[in-house]
């Protein structure tokens, strides 16, 4: 790819800008706007206040 920069034909060029927009647009949503917003939209903590409450009654038990 990095032989299209030097070329000198037009639609060389012109593909090779696509090209590379298309990549970076697609590392800027994998990276920063995708893991953004299924942390915001779908997610679960990974502890409730249930499990928490088991843990700590397993937990004063054991020491009994």
């Amino acid at each position: 790819m990095l032989v299209l920069v030097f070329a000198t034909s037009e639609i060389y060029r012109i593909f090779f800008r696509m090209f590379m927009g298309i990549v970076l647009f697609g590392l800027l949503h994998g990276l920063c706007i995708l893991p953004v917003q299924l942390s915001l939209f779908w997610w679960q903590p990974v502890v409730t206040q249930k499990d928490l409450a088991e843990h700590l009654t397993k937990e004063v038990e054991a020491e009994e």
